[in-house]
């Protein structure tokens, strides 16, 4: 109950500073102006814990719920771990329920009045002074100044290579279901394996739930693309598509640091591996990389919206990437292909240098170790992660942190969100003497029963 009171004080403690140091600035005559990028930070944050306070006030009146109703077993119903996650949930929820609207509201067009009858900045004073029409409900809209405004897009993908696109086909949707099996079978596989029921694992077994998400952002549209099916995509799907492959691929990238994280601390501190690592622990590393996720790619998704774009249409990619969409704006992009490039640096270059950080810390531990064959295998382990996590991220890199896009970052981002997706299970799980084991012992107790 306290936990939940102590977490609803600091958040309204940040609530309060949000918005109300600017009210006083502007009571006492100082300056009344506010960036664009500032208002609609100033927006995201208001809402986020706007929101993230409804869903607090949620939790508070479930825990009383439950001391009331269920006095006996509360103590063992609410555990640490859980009101943890019940304390995490609300700003998740803030996190992510303003992002549309603010979307939405970042590209209208403000043309003429900036004096927002507010003193702060929501979302409807913001948009009654748009001079676009804030219902943005029409796919293409002609202005007074006779400019039209897209609102669709077409994923040209690989139209260039019309003799092999059936063999991409074949060839993509082998690793889209290689990928989506492999993951399933790991998903099963530590829950019914008392034997993998440990923080590695639990690692694994999200790092498995979030491929098979990655790669249905945006194999199933590309698939769709290579059969000759529409090419066409909403400028609202666009953008969902967007945010929700840059989730994931924040998230992995992070993921990749928490589980380089573990490895590191089971072969450096081997006897206060598990009391470091316990449940609390894990299920907090395990939710960090989604918050990333949710965090990192707001700037650079919000900067895109805002663009203009008022005549070609088609991009050249197989889904919708901030760069690809930057190229084919009317408006100059040179900002938010900059606020992409800095993201980018938090999004995949600093986790990157993070793993190579622990890898070299785990590689100095295994260079102690006096056995051969125990070196040959941790060495073996360490390599080929090293291998995964380098063409990940070294692809990534190249495509997101130049300002400008080339038409070969499809072909880079083929290898991402098809390939690599398809050979993590065999690098990260089935070449596993632990899995190897578990895998058997099924087999016999699928036998006996």
């Amino acid at each position: 109950m306290y936990f939940f009171i102590s977490n609803f004080a600091a958040l309204e403690i940040i609530f309060v500073s949000v918005t109300v140091p600017k009210l006083l600035a502007n009571l006492i005559g100082a300056s009344r102006k506010i960036s664009f990028t500032g208002c609609f930070v100033q927006m995201y944050a208001f809402l986020i814990l706007g929101v993230g306070e409804c869903y607090l006030l949620v939790v508070m009146a479930l825990d009383r719920d439950l001391a009331i109703n269920n006095p006996l077993h509360y103590s063992s119903i609410m555990n640490k771990v859980l009101y943890i996650e019940l304390a995490v949930a609300p700003w998740i929820m803030g996190l992510v329920v303003p992002i549309i609207p603010i979307i939405f509201t970042a590209k209208l067009e403000f043309c003429g009045p900036n004096e927002v009858d507010h003193f702060f900045c929501d979302l409807a004073p913001i948009q009654n002074i748009a001079c676009s029409n804030p219902l943005g409900l029409i796919l293409y809209k002609t202005h007074e100044l006779n400019k039209t405004v897209v609102t669709e897009f077409v994923l040209l993908a690989f139209c260039n290579l019309q003799n092999l696109q059936i063999l991409l086909f074949v060839f993509i949707l082998l690793a889209f279901i290689s990928c989506v099996m492999e993951n399933s079978a790991i998903l099963l596989l530590v829950k019914y394996s008392h034997s993998l029921h440990t923080p590695m694992y639990f690692f694994i077994s999200n790092f498995a739930a979030l491929e098979i998400i990655f790669v249905s952002v945006t194999v199933p549209k590309l698939l769709a693309n290579l059969i000759g099916a529409s090419r066409k995509i909403s400028f609202t799907g666009c953008f969902v598509q967007m945010y929700a492959f840059l989730i994931l691929g924040v998230g992995e990238c992070y993921l990749l640091v928490v589980m380089a994280l573990d490895r590191d601390l089971a072969i450096n501190n081997p006897l206060h591996y598990s009391s470091i690592m316990n449940k609390v622990l894990y299920i907090e590393l395990a939710v960090a990389p989604w918050i990333m996720g949710l965090v990192v790619p707001i700037i650079p998704i919000i900067f895109t919206a805002k663009l203009e774009f008022c005549g070609p249409n088609e991009v050249d990619h197989f889904f919708c990437d901030l760069a690809p969409i930057q190229n084919i704006a009317c408006s100059n992009p040179l900002v938010s292909s900059l606020v992409t490039s800095s993201a980018a640096v938090f999004g995949s270059l600093l986790p990157f240098l993070i793993i190579l950080a622990f890898y070299i810390h785990i590689i100095v531990a295994i260079s102690k170790i006096k056995s051969t064959t125990g070196k040959q295998k941790a060495f073996s382990t360490c390599s080929s992660h090293l291998i995964v996590a380098s063409m990940f991220y070294c692809s990534a890199i190249i495509v997101y942190i130049r300002s400008k896009s080339s038409r070969h970052d499809k072909f880079l981002a083929l290898l991402y969100t098809v390939i690599i997706p398809a050979i993590n299970p065999f690098i990260y799980t089935f070449r596993n003497n632990d899995v190897k084991t578990a895998l058997r012992k099924l087999k016999l107790l699928r036998i006996l029963g």
